[in-house]
């Protein structure tokens, strides 16, 4: 059990925030406290669902060009209201999740300044994912700060820890995306298409196009569940006349929909193809991969071979692992896997024995143990000197 009042702050709380929505909404119903403070922002009665809290200016309207402005009045309005719930809960800790920059900040430097031990929960890197656009300054501010001074760094992926620890030294622990459902015996059923869940943008876009194309030259059309325009699609190169979209609201038919297919996607772009820094491109560990593992269908992997998803999946023979971008060499490969059915239920087996890694007792206790390690030595508060960083 989790000590004391403690707020959970993260702009992503629900599924319908994404894949870090989902993470953060199964975790807070592992973590089995009832002294939970869920922190979130935007409208009262949106997103944030069964939340009663929230932080922040809602400002998406924004054109690009005052994202900074936008970002440093959100993270004024969501530290007041922090403030308020410190003044009024007195938790003992706070845990700040990220990928969205402004209310993490203001989680940050509201603890920081009152002297509250806090936990940093990283879905992805900081610095590194935002050096390349608006808010770089203000997010290599708040990893320094978050280096120096947090009482302890989740990550989500062992990926985010070597790289943290071949880069910085530092110590993190890992706190991977739960998989709550029980792993049901294979429905040995195919519908004849390949299946991708999630959104098309920046980081994806080039190889899944690359990955759809050779899909359909082995006869297979494709089911896209994310709310990607058709036209950017269509500017992005897709074959859109071969891509079938559907929105499932309810995650049962989501994972029953994942196991009625032929084969599943993850795909990442290379590094020349994405404005993301090559390290956290590196790191990427799509939050749809333990449902994908756990559905008893093929999955196939796109991405450079210098991947943490890469490796993850040659390392454990749990897929198959695609590393050119010559469309020709791609098609081959996947038209000798498509014909090998015996590799495929060896790799489907052993996708599936892999569903400890992803229990809710190994993830929330690994987070719960840390948490009660820290908060009982002398000093919650690190020491770590990463300013020169």
């Amino acid at each position: 059990m989790m000590p004391g009042y403690f707020l959970f702050v993260s702009d992503c709380m629900t599924p319908d925030k994404g894949g870090s929505g989902t993470v953060n909404s199964i975790l807070l119903d592992f973590i089995g406290s009832k002294n939970c403070i869920p922190v979130s922002s935007g409208k009262t009665g949106g997103h944030q669902s069964r939340f009663i809290h929230t932080a922040g200016f809602n400002y998406a309207f924004l054109p690009k060009r005052l994202l900074l402005y936008g970002h440093l009045l959100s993270v004024f309005f969501a530290r007041i209201k922090i403030a308020a719930l410190i003044r009024k809960y007195r938790p003992d800790f706070i845990i700040a999740a990220y990928p969205q920059l402004s209310l993490f900040s203001a989680a940050v430097r509201e603890a920081d300044r009152n002297g509250i031990p806090y936990f940093a929960y990283l879905h992805d890197t900081v610095g590194e994912a935002l050096s390349r656009g608006p808010l770089r300054d203000q997010a290599a501010e708040i990893q320094k700060l978050v280096f120096r001074t947090a009482a302890g760094i989740f990550v989500i992926s062992d990926g985010m820890r070597e790289l943290f620890a071949r880069k910085y030294g530092l110590e993190t622990t890992v706190v991977r995306h739960i998989y709550p459902e029980e792993i049901f015996p294979p429905v040995n059923a195919s519908n004849g298409r390949a299946f991708w869940s999630g959104a098309v943008y920046g980081i994806n876009h080039r190889a899944l196009a690359r990955m759809t194309h050779a899909c359909v030259r082995e006869g297979m059309s494709a089911t896209f569940t994310g709310n990607t325009p058709e036209n950017d699609l269509r500017i992005f190169g897709f074959p859109t006349g071969s891509i079938h979209r559907h929105y499932y609201s309810q995650r049962s038919d989501y994972l029953s929909a994942v196991a009625q297919h032929s084969v599943l996607l993850l795909c990442l772009n290379w590094p020349d193809e994405s404005t993301v820094h090559p390290d956290e491109m590196a790191t990427i560990f799509p939050t749809k991969t333990p449902e994908y593992l756990a559905s008893g269908v093929p999955v196939v992997v796109h991405c450079p071979d210098g991947y943490f998803l890469a490796a993850f999946f040659r390392e454990n023979v749990c897929g198959l692992v695609i590393s050119t971008r010559d469309e020709r060499e791609i098609t081959r490969q996947l038209s000798a896997f498509l014909a090998d059915r015996s590799l495929q239920q060896e790799m489907v087996a052993n996708a599936r024995a892999l569903k400890y890694l992803f229990e809710p007792e190994l993830n929330a206790g690994n987070l719960k143990n840390s948490v009660s390690s820290a908060l009982q030595s002398p000093s919650s508060r690190r020491e770590n000197s990463l300013d020169s960083q």
